[in-house]
């Protein structure tokens, strides 16, 4: 059994010029798990009619069987789609805290670990980025003479600027830093807030 350039292309109409008949076929699969890079068909025909032999038997004979192998072109099964990770921090909450026996606090530094979760899939670009309120400088304002200096992956990053870069991002620890500077105004308990936004790009 062959099919030929008349068929178009179509192994359905090249079968129909044996079986005498069209047909449809449908393959559907759901979740593909695994790289797809042909597909083959083991297809038999049989005869309409059936063979009487002399001793009275009948019944059905196969007049052909062929192997038919899809591999590069039209008609194979497409590759699904490629699944994009999707990375959070799982609103997580980093606490920096200082202790000086000055006013003076500059160079003072402390430092945690954020984590990065992502799922299963092709590693996206993110960026992280800081956002405040109270922003001075590009550097989070305690409101007291006493500003900090953040630091993601030991890079310098301005509060409300554009941050830092994470190409193919996967799962992670990433080291934030804030180093204190100034005098403050006044002894007591002050803070600065900022928060940290993830980003697709």
């Amino acid at each position: 059994m062959s099919c030929t350039t008349a068929d178009g292309g179509n192994f359905e109409t090249c079968i129909s010029r044996y079986s005498g008949s069209s047909f449809y076929s449908e393959i559907e699969i759901d979740n593909l798990q695994y790289d797809w890079r042909g597909v083959c068909l083991d297809i038999y025909l049989y005869a309409d009619s059936a063979v009487t032999l002399n001793n009275g038997w009948g019944g059905h004979w196969t007049s052909a069987s062929k192997r038919v192998c899809a591999d590069g072109g039209p008609g194979l099964i497409p590759e699904p789609p490629s699944k994009a990770s999707v990375c959070n921090l799982n609103s997580q909450n980093l606490n920096l805290s200082y202790s000086a026996t000055s006013l003076n606090v500059d160079g003072l530094t402390q430092s945690a670990n954020l984590n990065v979760i992502c799922t299963a899939g092709d590693a996206q670009d993110y960026r992280l980025k800081l956002t405040g309120n109270n922003v001075t400088n590009g550097n989070l304002n305690f409101g007291n003479g006493v500003s900090a200096q953040v630091s993601l992956n030991g890079s310098q990053v301005q509060a409300n600027g554009p941050g830092i870069q994470l190409n193919s991002l996967t799962s992670q620890t990433i080291s934030v830093s804030a180093t204190l500077s100034g005098n403050a105004s006044v002894s007591g308990v002050s803070k600065a807030t900022g928060i940290l936004v993830l980003e697709a790009l």
